[in-house]
């Protein structure tokens, strides 16, 4: 027979994620207004890759599912790194598309350790 589990009203993740949530709200978004993510999502996306990142990516492995992960300069500083010391080798794919006068570049590589402790 399963018992339910009483959780306590502010000690539990939701509890966690909600109040993060809506301290994140409260922050003015000072960005043009053509954007397509809000501040506060864009904030709860960095707080989840941050906070529960590699948890999160060891369940993903766990399960044989494949991902990918974003990085910008200044975001994760070992990955970032890590990443630019393979193009120098010559190890990543890069692919470049322009729409209009806006121009993306992207690089790709395949098993990259996350941080320095998580190098699995």
């Amino acid at each position: 027979m399963s018992q339910k589990i009483k959780l306590k009203k502010n000690l539990n993740a939701d509890a966690l994620f909600s109040h993060v949530h809506s301290d994140f709200k409260k922050i003015k978004d000072h960005r043009s207004n053509d954007i397509k993510i809000s501040l506060t999502d864009a904030l709860m996306s960095g707080f989840a890759m941050f906070s529960l990142k590699c948890p999160h990516i060891r369940e993903l492995k766990k399960h044989h599912m494949h991902y990918i992960l974003g990085e910008k300069k200044g975001d994760h500083a070992f990955l970032f790194d890590h990443v630019e010391s393979a193009t120098k080798g010559g190890l990543t794919t890069e692919i470049e598309h322009q729409n209009d006068d806006v121009v993306q570049k992207f690089r790709f590589i395949n098993q990259v350790p996350l941080n320095a402790s998580n190098q699995d």
